[in-house]
């Protein structure tokens, strides 16, 4: 201790000493290497913050945020990198906090304070880290690197982990020879900025892969925006820049939903509802240009060529969809993927309503491929959360599916599903059931369980008249159904 003080000491006296010692150099934090600019959200209050400049210097794209309204606005359309908020600029200081936790769980938020202590408290509240006013402006810049490139990395760690587990690809799922193929289009579109078109029947996830397009696309920092257009009025699209008009109404934006997918990506639902009005305003859009910088992704269920011939799609509109196109097949042409998609399924709802993981039995898996889902991953959607209010362990066995599931898979598909359906007659239905079972054999406890299931199902869960219609008491009932797991 003495030396390091003689050693100090010399070095502020100027002796002959200090020539010979090392000078102690302040460490300073460097930006991370290979640092990328990215959007960045600032809540500076009612008036501006002198330390956004340094961060529009950096390269950074800056949205400034000057009410809690604006803040809820960008945080519904933009997917910032790093927010930067003012101490106390909208309310309490974890107010701002936590309606961003409502939005983004993983963005970086930086505190700006007037405390010259701020310590610890903001980051047990949550925040990425606390700068104190007057803020250094080449710090900030540091901070903001760091902030952006660590947002970044847990993106690409969960992208990876995702990949690594088998769950494809910007939240879709499935393990078939097609499903591969669509995960290798779908990076494809994402890649080339382009604009596409994405086709089939209704539930098979066109609405997920537009969204899986723009995440991985370098507009993933823009707005995505979706529209169904049957909802949608003629008001919807650009005013001024594509119909001439002179002046907008008062507080109407002059590009509309066109405006505001400035930088991101315009998602069309069942394009074939747009409107005559729509589709000239969009196509002379698409073809002219726009002061607004967006990608068009449209979704439709019907051969948009044959409303073209009939007149009902404006041609330069198709011109422009037809280049980029994908086609989802329907569940019951690749049953392979089901339980993987139903396992995805179950895994978002536990999380949604914060309950235990609950895994998909290889029994409930069977007869989900065996069913031919009509209405595709809605009405798988459905399904499970109909068994999910049956099942009772953190397993979800076949039991606990409905009854039109079940049978498929005890009796045969094939011998579930007959070309004609016999008369309503007790003794046809007996006939009936007396062939299915001479062809295929069943025991006795799944034929009861599923005449129970069948009755429930035909009631709607009515107790009573399943009681009646089965012939047997409720106690009698009621031992069945627990016996079954049903209650």
């Amino acid at each position: 201790m003495t030396g390091l003080s003689d050693s100090s000491s010399a070095q502020r006296s100027g002796s002959p000493l200090a020539q010979h010692l090392p000078l102690r150099e302040e460490v300073k934090s460097v930006p991370p290497p290979n640092a990328a600019p990215g959007r960045v959200l600032f809540v500076s209050g009612p008036s501006e913050s002198p330390a956004a400049r340094p961060l529009a210097i950096a390269g950074h794209e800056v949205c400034d945020c000057r009410s809690l309204r604006a803040l809820c606005f960008q945080l519904k359309y933009q997917q910032p990198d790093a927010i930067f908020v003012e101490a106390h600029a909208i309310g309490p200081i974890d107010q701002a906090l936590r309606i961003i936790r409502g939005r983004h769980s993983s963005v970086p938020v930086v505190l700006l304070t007037d405390d010259p202590n701020p310590g610890l408290n903001p980051i047990r509240l949550g925040y990425y880290s606390a700068q104190s006013h007057p803020v250094d402006g080449e710090h900030l810049m540091v901070v903001a690197a760091h902030a952006v490139a660590h947002h970044r990395m847990l993106k690409r760690i969960h992208q990876l982990e995702v990949e690594a587990a088998g769950s494809g690809f910007g939240g879709i799922h499935g393990v078939s020879a097609f499903a591969r193929r669509v995960f290798r289009k779908l990076q494809a579109f994402a890649m080339a900025d382009v604009h596409v078109l994405l086709q089939g029947e209704v539930g098979t996830g066109k609405a997920l892969a537009a969204r899986a397009i723009h995440d991985h696309s370098a507009r993933a920092r823009g707005p995505f925006i979706a529209l169904a257009c049957e909802r949608l009025s003629d008001l919807a699209f650009s005013a001024e820049a594509l119909v001439g008009a002179p002046v907008n109404p008062p507080g109407m934006r002059s590009q509309g939903a066109l405006d505001d997918a400035d930088r991101g990506t315009l998602f069309l639902e069942n394009i074939e509802s747009l409107s005559a009005k729509l589709q000239a305003q969009l196509g002379q859009a698409l073809s002219e240009g726009t002061p607004s910088d967006f990608r068009l992704i449209a979704s439709t269920s019907a051969n948009l060529q044959d409303l073209a011939t009939q007149g009902r799609l404006r041609p330069e509109l198709l011109n422009h969809l037809s280049q980029s196109q994908l086609f989802m097949l329907p569940l019951r042409s690749r049953p392979v993927d089901i339980p993987a998609i139903a396992q995805a399924m179950l895994d978002a709802t536990t999380k949604e309503q914060n309950k235990p993981r609950i895994s998909l039995a290889h029994d409930a898996a069977d007869a989900l491929q065996l069913h031919r889902f009509s209405r595709n991953g809605n009405e798988l959607q459905e399904v499970l959360g109909t068994a999910l209010l049956r099942c009772t362990g953190m397993t979800l066995r076949a039991a606990s599916l409905p009854a039109t599931i079940q049978v498929p898979a005890l009796i045969g598909s094939d011998l579930a599903h007959p070309a004609s359906q016999p008369p309503d007659s007790g003794s046809h239905r007996r006939h009936v059931l007396f062939e299915l079972l001479s062809q295929r054999p069943m025991k006795i406890r799944d034929l009861e369980r599923c005449a129970i299931e069948a009755t429930l199902q035909r009631t709607g869960d009515n107790v009573t008249q399943a009681m009646r219609e089965l012939g047997i008491g409720r106690t009698t009932l009621y031992r069945k159904l627990k016996k079954y797991g049903r209650r």
